[in-house]
């Protein structure tokens, strides 16, 4: 069998042939794979974030369901709308593995603020921008290929990608959660999981209501962060049991999971000065 993947032009519809040989993918995992066509700021805290309460979103999830049958199809979608695309098994176990040792380093994932209510419950454990801190490369060329990839079905998401900050979540399987919120942050963002299963749901103005995906080890989420286009997410829990083998107990993702969140900020130009100064400096 040929490493060749088939999938649908978004607008077409029309079927294309793809060579699969991205270098973050596992190769069997594209050959098998169905499509479905169907807290940080400018400095970056989380004061820009804007939580939702929605009352048409699915009160109904168990926040400590256990349950690990993934009975939906969009974890094999890419497309989810304009502006947000789904990679299922984008990072390979090694890369895997290689992006958590790098994490791992000193100064880098350490206990910086808890969050338990009962709305959400996490801990951050990772802060790093770029102007002042040196972004492992692994993260960077994983945000790049991602956006790449995933420019392939959404024209919108730009095939550069420059991680401005990186931060990085911890979700423990006993009642991990992330209210439902809407950035905003003009950019983009990509989500990478590592350990167990997140199940998550996505809202944006496209959607009749909350879509709910599941973000396994590897998944790789790639969304537009910017306030216009009001794209908002929830972690709903965390699913017991689905940490992927190659992760030991060393490696601390047993029982939870770590959600890696890279960002490339757009920022305005700063004006150098206003029409009057302009005027005083040229008399």
């Amino acid at each position: 069998m040929d490493n060749k993947n088939i999938f649908f032009d978004i607008k077409s519809c029309n079927q294309h042939n793809a060579i699969s040989d991205h270098l973050f993918f596992t190769p069997t995992s594209i050959i098998n794979s169905n499509i479905n066509n169907s807290f940080d700021s400018f400095n970056i805290n989380d004061s820009n974030i804007i939580n939702i309460n929605d009352s048409n979103f699915d009160s109904s999830i168990n926040n400590n369901n256990n349950n690990s049958n993934l009975n939906n199809d969009s974890n094999q979608s890419r497309f989810i709308q304009k502006g947000v695309v789904l990679l299922p098994n984008f990072l390979n176990s090694d890369k895997q593995l290689e992006m958590l040792k790098e994490l791992q380093k000193p100064n880098h994932l350490r206990r910086m603020f808890e969050k338990n209510d009962q709305f959400s419950k996490f801990i951050k454990v990772l802060y790093l921008h770029k102007d002042k801190n040196n972004i492992a490369t692994i993260l960077r060329n994983s945000a790049e290929s991602a956006a790449v990839y995933a420019s392939s079905f959404c024209s919108t998401i730009p095939t550069q990608f420059d991680v401005t900050v990186a931060s990085a979540y911890s979700y423990r399987v006993i009642g991990g959660r992330h209210l439902m919120r809407c950035d905003n942050i003009p950019g983009w963002a990509i989500l990478i999981c590592l350990g167990c299963t997140i199940r998550m749901s996505i809202r944006g103005p496209e959607m009749e209501k909350p879509k709910q995906i599941n973000l396994s080890s590897g998944d790789v989420l790639v969304f537009n962060s910017s306030k216009t286009e009001q794209i908002a997410r929830s972690v709903n829990s965390i699913i017991r049991n689905s940490s992927p083998n190659h992760f030991t107990i060393e490696d601390d993702l047993v029982d939870k999971s770590l959600l890696i969140q890279l960002r490339s900020i757009i920022t305005k130009p700063k004006k150098i000065a206003s029409e009057k100064k302009q005027r005083q400096k040229i008399k």
